[in-house]
C-alpha cells in the first residue's frame, strides 16, 4: 500500500506545529519591545526620581527663656554662657543638631549633654524675652549636614570639655519650648550631587553629556526610548519669562511633532553656601518652581 500521501501529511503536521510554537514563543517574548508608557506614567518617574532624589527636610524648635521671670537673678544685659536644663524632647545624633539666634545666625560654644538633659551656648541676653532656635536636619532625605561646634575665628581656642570662654558669667534661666515648625524643600547641595554628579551630569562639556544622560534614565528607570529635561524657577509664580529657566538637565531638545508633557510645582530651595550663617543648613531658603518635560 503506497503511504507516500501520508507522510507528506505528516510532515507539514509538524511543520506547522513548529512555526506555531516559534510565533508563540516571539509573542511571549517580544524580542526589542519595549513597554507603551502613557504621559502620566513617564510624569511620575521623572518627577519622583527628581523630588526624592533632592528632598531636604528641617526642623526648628524655639526655645525662649526670659530673664524677668519670677525666682531669676538676672545679672543685665551682656554676653553669657546660657545653660538650659529641662526635659528636652529630643533625641539622637547631637551632631545633627545647631543652635541659632532669633535671625538664624549660628551661635558658639554649643553643646547637649548626651541624655539630652541639658544644652549650652554662648550668646548675648537682653532684658526681657531672648528667643533662640535648636535645629535639625537628620530627617532629611539624602546625606543630612553634620553641624560644626568650632567657634568664630579669632576666638581663644578652648578644649573638647570646656562649653564656653571662661571669661563669660554663667547664667541658668527659666526655659519655654515652642512647637517644632518643619519646612520641606529642595537641597541645592542634592540637587548638584544627586542629579547633576552623581553619575548623570547634564552639565558637562557637550561631548559627554549623552554618556551621562542615558546613565541617568538608567538609574531612574526612565524608558530607553523616551525623553525628559529637568529645570528649575527662582520664585513661585507659574508666570515667568523663559530666560528665567534654570537647567538641571536637558541634554535633549523635542523633535518637530513630539508631543510634550510638562509637570511643575512650587517649593523652596536650601541653598548651599560657604558662608554658615546664610546656608540652607540653617534653614535660609527661597521659592522656586520646579518643572519635568517629557516626550
Amino acid at each position: 500500500m503506497n503511504k507516500r500521501g501520508a507522510s507528506h501529511a505528516d510532515w507539514a503536521i509538524s511543520l506547522g506545529i513548529f512555526l506555531l510554537y516559534i510565533l508563540s514563543m516571539l509573542m511571549i517574548i517580544q524580542p526589542g519591545v519595549e513597554p507603551f508608557y502613557r504621559e502620566d506614567q513617564l510624569l511620575k518617574i521623572a518627577t519622583d526620581n527628581f523630588k526624592e532624589n533632592t528632598a531636604y527636610s528641617f526642623y526648628k524648635t524655639p526655645l525662649i527663656i526670659n530673664t524677668a521671670a519670677v525666682g531669676v537673678d538676672f545679672a543685665g544685659p551682656g554676653s553669657y554662657m546660657i545653660t538650659l536644663k529641662d526635659v528636652f524632647p529630643f533625641s539622637g545624633d547631637v551632631n545633627y543638631y545647631a543652635i541659632t539666634d532669633a535671625l538664624g545666625v549660628p551661635l558658639p560654644n554649643f553643646k547637649i549633654v548626651d541624655d539630652w538633659s541639658e544644652i549650652s551656648f554662648d550668646s548675648a541676653i537682653i532684658a526681657g524675652e531672648n528667643r533662640f532656635y535648636l535645629i535639625s536636619n537628620k530627617p532629611a532625605i539624602g546625606y543630612p549636614d553634620i553641624y560644626s561646634r568650632d567657634v568664630p575665628t579669632g576666638s581663644p581656642e578652648i578644649s573638647d570639655d570646656t562649653v564656653s570662654l571662661p571669661e563669660h558669667p554663667t547664667a541658668n534661666f527659666t526655659l519655654i519650648i515652642g512647637s517644632t515648625e518643619a519646612t520641606y524643600g529642595v537641597s541645592e547641595a542634592l540637587l548638584a550631587r544627586n542629579v547633576n554628579d552623581g553619575g548623570a551630569n547634564c552639565m558637562l562639556p557637550e561631548s559627554e553629556i549623552e554618556d551621562n544622560y542615558v546613565t541617568l534614565k538608567g538609574m531612574w528607570k526612565y524608558p530607553r526610548s523616551k525623553d525628559l529635561s529637568l529645570y528649575y524657577v527662582d520664585g513661585s509664580s507659574p508666570q515667568y519669562e523663559l530666560a528665567a529657566l534654570q537647567n538641571v538637565c536637558i541634554a535633549s531638545q523635542p523633535y518637530a511633532q513630539a508631543n510634550v508633557f510638562v509637570e511643575e510645582w512650587a517649593t523652596r530651595m536650601f541653598k548651599a553656601s560657604e558662608n554658615p550663617a546664610i546656608g540652607g543648613r540653617y534653614g535660609k531658603s527661597n521659592p522656586i518652581r520646579m518643572g519635568v518635560k517629557v516626550w
